[in-house]
């Protein structure tokens, strides 16, 4: 078992983030795939507690035959609610095995807030060159 493949890149989604930002992350669904891939279905496992009110997730993952882990505090997300602790802790633990840790710090794709140009309104009217200038700025 070569756990050094649980860091190789994947392809990730992309989701806005605050101030004109973009996100980029993987799903659980990926994380999971690629445990499955890396160290097979029956030496990865994870379980979930309550710390106070926080909702912490571990993975362990059999190696040499003794279950070593790895936990993490998920948040409530904005998009999925309750339901969105459980992916987020999940996948959150799974960055301490390195699953998906290029998304964060200087790895990170670099993403620059994209510029939005009005459409044709409801009128039928484009844009003036003048409003095209501001936007340019």
């Amino acid at each position: 078992m070569d756990l050094s493949k649980l860091a190789e890149h994947m392809d990730h989604k992309t989701r806005p983030g605050p101030g004109g930002t973009s996100l980029d992350y993987i799903s659980a669904r990926q994380l999971q795939d690629r445990l499955d891939d890396v160290v097979g279905q029956e030496n990865w496992q994870n379980e979930y507690r309550l710390i106070g009110e926080h909702l912490v997730c571990r993975i362990g993952i059999k190696i040499e035959g003794e279950w070593v882990w790895k936990e993490d505090v998920g948040t409530e997300s904005n998009i999925e609610g309750e339901k969105g602790i459980f992916s987020d802790s999940l996948k959150r633990a799974g960055v301490h095995w390195g699953v998906g840790r290029y998304l964060y710090g200087d790895e990170a794709p670099a993403k620059q807030p994209e510029k939005t140009f009005p459409q044709q309104s409801a009128s039928g009217d484009f844009p003036t060159d003048a409003q095209l200038k501001y936007l340019d700025s």
